[in-house]
């Protein structure tokens, strides 16, 4: 059957097309329990017949083990958001210029009872393939939200960034979702940001309208990652964003690596002469800091400022970072 489909056809066009084929075989039972597994074990073993370049290849158990993580991790999910086994934490964000913590960005942490805790990157990468990630977003939105306007209540002014994926943005129901979560929490839109990848801004004209949308509702928009995605300099005049972030692969090796600073000096120069404010991530050292205020750079996240902190701990960092050793950067 592999080798028929291989055979070489002519299309009406005159065009000769030869297809690739692969396949992944797996033996069961014609038992509920074991044809509920099936589709899925020779979906793991296509999967291993295409990594290693083979026409077709059984069902290994050896090579499933991430694809049955995967798939039990994805059925959690709904589960958890419900049971409270995600939860939010807040990273601070220093502003370069007044030495303040001006704004925070939301991350999502999730302990799974069987699996422990469980990397963002894993699970929201598995989220964006399934609109399980819409669901996801919400939840994060609303949290966010409810976590800012308790701030708000005991006089901490923060702004909160909440990332979204290009899913989100395509989603028809998206701008709805954002404009009834602002006003469930009484939410200034000027106090939200959005955080998307470079990849995710560039994927299309529906989500080109979907920013320049959420630009008019006055939330602020951030190019995250900016400088490691497609980094597409054309379409940099057009966007509807007002903040670039600068990747941290790009930021940590500036205070040993001339080449690297250079780079980074000449991103911040540019972006701030396209009307962008620059945000650096990944700052680690005092010396990296220093030399991202000395060449202008607006602001500032990394472990030098602060880890990811929980909600509670928020205002007493707070307090303690108006002592001396950011005032001392004014």
């Amino acid at each position: 059957m592999l080798a028929k489909i291989s055979e070489p056809f002519v299309t009406d066009g005159g065009i000769t097309v030869q297809l690739e084929a692969h396949a992944g075989l797996v033996r069961y039972r014609c038992n509920q329990a074991e044809t509920e597994d099936a589709l899925r074990m020779a979906t793991s073993a296509l999967h291993q017949a295409e990594a290693e370049q083979r026409r077709w290849t059984w069902y290994s158990p050896g090579f499933d083990m991430p694809h049955k993580r995967a798939f039990a991790l994805l059925r959690a999910i709904p589960s958890s958001l419900a049971h409270g086994e995600f939860r939010l934490v807040y990273q601070p964000k220093l502003d370069l210029h007044t030495a303040r913590i001006t704004g925070v960005e939301a991350l999502a942490r999730w302990r799974h009872p069987k699996f422990g805790d469980v990397s963002p990157a894993e699970f929201v990468g598995l989220m964006e393939r399934t609109t399980l990630i819409h669901d996801f977003t919400e939840w994060v939105l609303h949290k966010a939200l409810e976590q800012q306007s308790i701030w708000r209540a005991h006089g901490i002014d923060l702004t909160v960034a909440v990332n979204v994926s290009a899913r989100n943005l395509e989603h028809p129901r998206f701008l709805q979702i954002l404009r009834n979560a602002c006003a469930l929490y009484d939410a200034p839109p000027q106090a939200l940001r959005l955080e998307c990848t470079e990849n995710s801004v560039m994927t299309g004209t529906l989500t080109a309208k979907t920013l320049t949308a959420v630009r008019a509702m006055g939330i602020s928009i951030s190019l995250d990652d900016f400088g490691v995605g497609y980094s597409n300099l054309s379409c940099l005049h057009s966007l509807p964003v007002e903040i670039l972030k600068l990747d941290q692969t790009l930021i940590k090796p500036i205070a040993t690596d001339e080449r690297a600073f250079t780079l980074i000096k000449s991103l911040i120069s540019m972006g701030h002469a396209l009307g962008y404010r620059m945000l650096a991530e990944g700052v680690e050292t005092a010396e990296v800091l220093d030399l991202l205020k000395h060449h202008g750079c607006d602001a500032a996240q990394g472990y030098y400022i602060a880890r990811p902190l929980e909600a509670d701990a928020i205002a007493e960092f707070l307090e303690v970072s108006r002592g001396p050793n950011l005032q001392g950067m004014r």
